[in-house]
């Protein structure tokens, strides 16, 4: 059944099952007719056994008869010369009578007798053999009724006759059911293996159950995969278009750099810029741009110093050619000259090569300059995600469940903390911030913060209790509450506390709710109009009373 129930369409499964419940029905009643024309054929076999039997008991009484006279006859040859064929005749046929009552004697007609009570089935065969202890007694007298006893025996032998033609009939009639009893024990076996019809009926039942709790399971599973599949194609049809959206962002901003970059090689004919080269001037990070920056302000303060020199070397040697009082000969000034003119040169490269690698970082701080302003205003959006990441963000969602979750917790404290300013003034509960876990706030200890941990027993009892009920309102919003069930608690509650759980408990079921109460608390009883008993039995049973209804 398994088998084709997978191969046949959800929408057909219904209809099959129930074609196959009809079927295994008629299956059923055939087999219950079957088994009715079974029990009329075994009832008739019985009542066929029963006129067998009848018949075995009448032939045996005859035989018996028979046997007696026969043995009587005997005695009378010996002293009757007249009756010595007739003696004969009868020993031949008292011969074939006692194989004919041996046989009928060892079959089982007489073993069920003998194995329910021996004893009385001996007390029976020793009556018989005194009985023919008597009979032989009586021989003597039985030889002067040989004439009657040769009447008696030709009509014993038309009843023996009748008697066996009878138990013939009865025996062919008795083969036949046999047999036709057989048969339908054959085809009884091959429906079902033999097994009993409330058997298959109830294994057909738990195959049907079976079938259809898979059938909702599988169909279960197919809406969910439905459900799955609706919300995948959702996220799919979003995803692509962020895709979209995004390849077109970035198709304008790779067309915007290339107008930037045409822009810019426009505006400075010296400068050869690509995206390539763009791309290796953005990969240096502001590490190497202070760099560059602090060399080139040191070869700015060379090339100052230089010039400061020169200025000032160029002042002395006008004073000198004023003056003309050096004692130094005219190749100790010349080799002084031309030591200075060499550093002089040196000065001016130094100073041409720091002009250069400043103009170099004017350029490049010019073409950077756009990238720069993109970087700042793409700081600025990175800064607001980088925040939501971290307010939200988690690769399960857990933060922003939490997050969320904080919300709904508030609202259901805030619905908890009216019922427990109704069962405990001195107590309320508040969240601890950022986090699930809850608090307990002392308002008789000047609002002193607590763990719920620091609770006793009965004020923890009171705390659960509130926040049920606010479970309760909180669900009320949507969907009306009927019921409440509370499972012991109250052993821990002094006098005074379970009066005001009681009689906030009555406040509910005056609402219109219904409030069952599970507890062990003799106290509670009288409050109570109606209550359940659990008593218990012997043999593991328990035994359930409604008082008070």
């Amino acid at each position: 059944l398994a088998a084709e129930l997978t191969v046949i369409t959800p929408d057909d499964r219904s209809i099959w099952l129930t074609d196959q419940q009809q079927l295994a029905r008629n299956g059923l009643a055939a087999i219950a007719q079957q088994e009715n024309a079974q029990r009329k054929a075994a009832k008739q076999r019985d009542d066929a056994q029963t006129v067998r039997d009848q018949a075995q008991k009448q032939h045996s009484a005859a035989q018996q008869t028979l046997h007696a006279a026969q043995n009587a006859f005997n005695e009378a040859t010996q002293t009757a010369q007249t009756v010595q064929e007739q003696q004969v005749d009868c020993a031949r046929q008292l011969a074939e009578r006692l194989a004919a009552l041996d046989a009928a004697f060892s079959g089982h007609d007489w073993r069920p007798l003998w194995q329910k009570d021996p004893l009385q089935f001996h007390e029976q065969r020793r009556q018989k053999v005194d009985q023919w202890k008597d009979q032989r007694k009586k021989t003597e007298e039985w030889q002067n009724q040989l004439g009657k006893l040769d009447i008696e025996i030709s009509s014993h032998t038309a009843i023996v006759a009748d008697k066996a033609a009878q138990r013939q009939r009865a025996a062919d009639v008795f083969q036949s059911i046999d047999h036709d009893l057989q048969a339908r024990r054959q085809q009884r076996q091959a429906l079902f293996n033999g097994r009993a019809v409330a058997e298959v009926e109830a294994q057909l039942d738990k195959s049907i159950k079976d079938a259809r709790s898979k059938l909702q399971q599988q169909e279960m599973v197919a809406q969910k995969a439905g459900q799955t599949q609706a919300s995948a194609e959702t996220t799919l049809k979003q995803e692509r278009k962020t895709l979209a959206e995004r390849q077109q962002a970035a198709e304008q901003a790779t067309t915007a750099l290339q107008h930037w970059i045409a822009d810019f090689n426009a505006r400075h004919s010296n400068a050869a810029l690509d995206t390539a080269t763009l791309r290796a001037l953005l990969v240096r990070d502001s590490a190497w741009i202070k760099q560059e920056r602090g060399a080139l302000q040191g070869l700015t303060d060379a090339v100052t110093h230089a010039e400061a020199i020169f200025k000032e070397r160029q002042a002395q040697r006008e004073v000198h050619e004023q003056q003309r009082a050096s004692p130094d000969s005219e190749e100790a000034v010349q080799d002084a000259r031309q030591k200075t003119i060499i550093a002089l040169e040196a000065a001016q490269d130094r100073r041409k090569e720091a002009e250069l690698n400043r103009r170099q970082d004017d350029e490049r701080r010019g073409k950077t300059k756009d990238l720069q302003e993109r970087i700042v205003k793409q700081g600025n959006s990175t800064r607001i995600w980088n925040q939501l990441n971290d307010l939200i963000g988690s690769a399960d969602g857990k933060k922003f469940r939490n997050h969320a979750q904080q919300f709904t917790l508030d609202v259901l404290l805030g619905y908890a903390n009216q019922h427990l300013a109704d069962v405990a003034r001195r107590y309320r509960l508040e969240r601890v911030p950022d986090t699930l876990a809850l608090m307990v706030v002392d308002q008789d200890m000047g609002d002193e913060v607590r763990s719920v941990h620091s609770l006793s027993g009965g004020e923890s009892f009171l705390v659960s209790l509130a926040l049920a009920l606010g479970l309760a309102s909180l669900s009320s919003n949507r969907v009306r509450v009927e019921s409440l069930f509370i499972d012991e608690g109250f052993g821990s509650l002094d006098a005074d506390t379970l009066r005001v759980a009681m009689e906030a408990l009555d406040r509910l079921q005056a609402q219109g709710r219904k409030v069952g109460v599970i507890s062990h608390v003799q106290e509670m009883t009288e409050r109570i109009g109606v209550q359940i008993h659990v008593q218990r039995q012997p043999g593991g049973q328990s035994r359930v009373e409604v008082r008070g209804s």
